[in-house]
């Protein structure tokens, strides 16, 4: 099982989404996370030869969640749920469904199956709300 939490560049949010975080903010502020060869995209994002819905599909067939928070839009909350939605024909493969949705949903409102996403009111933090999904697999 994997948890993302408004993770946003570098993480499950599309790296050539036009909104929140980019690249070059991303290695300014935390080039700790990223390896040398991702500055040659900080100004060419879709040069790059992937995008984070590659790296969310490579998860399957484990449970994915990916939350985000109205009030940390720097992490591109559709950004998120666009990778999101994008990794469920991988996990169709097994078997599994993901969003089954376009649309982004409602603050508070999780969706999905295999795959889940919610965007819930407030901060950059994670909550109980975020962590509810593993009860799906470990208390049932």
């Amino acid at each position: 099982m994997v948890i993302s939490n408004s993770s946003g560049e570098g993480g499950a949010s599309l790296a050539r989404s036009n909104f929140g975080e980019n690249i070059a903010y991303s290695i300014g502020h935390a080039s700790w996370r990223y390896c040398e060869q991702f500055r040659n995209f900080i100004d060419s994002a879709e040069a790059l030869p992937f995008d984070q819905h590659m790296l969310l599909s490579m998860i399957a067939p484990r449970p994915l969640y990916v939350g985000s928070s109205t009030r940390d839009l720097l992490a591109d909350p559709k950004g998120e749920f666009l990778s999101t939605l994008h990794a469920g024909p991988v996990y169709g493969l097994y078997g599994l469904r993901g969003l089954e949705t376009n649309e982004l949903p409602g603050p508070d409102t999780s969706i999905g199956n295999h795959i889940r996403y919610h965007i819930r009111t407030g901060d950059h933090d994670l909550t109980s709300f975020d962590l509810q999904f593993m009860d799906t697999y470990f208390l049932n």
